[in-house]
């Protein structure tokens, strides 16, 4: 790789966590009062809470808002700590929408269709639509901000092109290498994408880092379970900064969402292990896509969802004793 290589896989990679950021941002201004509004008609039932958490989490693009905004209601005293289970578990769910858009777009078929698919196709289509409805929404709150919703993804899009480009360089560098083949070990797996979600504040981005990464060959998809399961602990943090400054209930909802993402993070890989253990399934030792990762993605938050609702009570119980403990 020469220096215009890592100016264009950086630069991508600034462009994409702004767009991430910006477009979370203007979603979040077009449906905040709407948010509000519903949330405290669906919130009384765990399965409506749910689906509230499902809906809302893929229009803004952001489990780590939706879930701060549980903590904030809780500690307001807007929600009650058990209504905002169903919600928190449900956002888990609706953040893979955003690994599938990614996945879409990185299909290479011969089919003339698809070509619309790309990156790059995508952006372009946006930027030229969204800049129309930006222009002529200056009067119009409305139209001006779907101009810049449209704009938010086609940044997603340049910097998931320029990512996946310039990615493919890094095959030719053996401390790039060296450095993915120590992240197919479990335990660095997981840290290391708990870490970066972490750092950036979003499950969805850093799963689109690994699918731009991906390109490389590097990571098989047995490899690449690990680091998800870590991306979705990492996601935590933004709710549990949330909620330092607020009271318990706060804490609690928080909480709710840790236990939830580390219980359901092991349990689905043990029952993994063991399946692979009995049987051969060879996808998973095959180099990793950005389709099979959005695949296991949403295995792993449908099969955790699936589980921890029904325990939905017990998990709320834990979180708030192990509150009452400090």
């Amino acid at each position: 790789m020469d220096f215009f290589d890592y100016l264009y896989l950086f630069g991508g990679l600034s462009l994409f966590l702004f767009g991430m950021k910006f477009l979370s941002s203007e979603m979040q201004s077009r449906a905040d009062e709407r948010l509000k509004n519903t949330l405290l008609i669906v919130s009384g039932s765990k399965y409506k809470g749910f689906l509230f958490g499902v809906l809302s989490t893929a229009l803004i693009q952001s489990s780590s808002a939706v879930t701060a905004m549980m903590t904030d209601f809780a500690g307001a005293g807007i929600l009650p700590v058990e209504n905002t289970v169903g919600i928190i578990i449900g956002s888990n769910v609706g953040t893979t929408v955003t690994a599938w858009l990614i996945g879409a777009a990185g299909i290479n078929a011969s089919i003339p269709f698809f070509s619309f698919l790309k990156p790059a196709a995508i952006a372009s289509l946006f930027s030229i639509i969204g800049i129309i409805f930006y222009n002529t929404g200056i009067k119009n709150d409305k139209r001006k901000n779907t101009g810049s919703i449209l704009f938010g993804f086609s940044m997603i899009m340049y910097g998931l092109y320029f990512m996946s480009e310039s990615a493919q360089e890094l095959k030719s560098e053996e401390w790039a290498m060296n450095l993915f083949s120590h992240l197919s070990s479990p335990l660095a797996g997981f840290a290391a994408g708990a870490a970066v979600t972490a750092i950036v504040q979003s499950s969805s981005v850093s799963v689109g880092i690994l699918q731009a990464v991906s390109v490389t060959g590097a990571f098989t998809l047995n490899d690449c379970v690990p680091i998800i399961l870590g991306q979705n602990v990492g996601a935590c943090s933004a709710a549990l900064i949330a909620s330092v400054s607020n009271g318990r209930e706060s804490k609690a909802a928080a909480m709710i969402h840790l236990y939830f993402n580390i219980f359901s993070s092991f349990l689905f890989y043990v029952l993994l292990r063991v399946l692979l253990h009995f049987f051969d399934i060879d996808v998973f030792y095959r180099d990793a896509d950005s389709i099979n990762i959005a695949l296991i993605h949403t295995l792993f938050n449908v099969f955790a969802a699936a589980v921890m609702l029904p325990l939905s009570s017990p998990l709320q119980k834990a979180a708030v004793k192990s509150v009452k403990m400090y």
